[in-house]
């Protein structure tokens, strides 16, 4: 019997919070309007999205190729992906 591999959503990781940030990310919100939107301050805007980096395996240093831009992009492009874009 053939079993079938599940596809494992990256998105699962994170939570509501990390999760509603990204989809605003993804909306081209600056982490400014974000936490305006979300009734926050934007220091949690950035705890979250360092969290959310973490969750999703993103490059953490500039090292390994991190810049801010770098990180929102691939941080969207995951969420993209995991909505069934490609």
């Amino acid at each position: 019997m053939l079993r079938r591999r599940r596809i494992v959503d990256p998105l699962e990781a994170l939570s509501n919070g990390e999760r509603g940030v990204l989809a605003l990310m993804a909306d081209g919100l600056s982490n400014s309007a974000i936490a305006r939107r979300l009734h926050c301050s934007p220091k949690t805007v950035e705890k979250r999205t360092a969290s959310m980096s973490r969750e999703l395996r993103l490059p953490l240093t500039e090292s390994e190729g991190r810049t801010d831009v770098n990180l929102r992009a691939l941080a969207v492009l995951t969420f993209l992906r995991s909505a069934g874009f490609e």
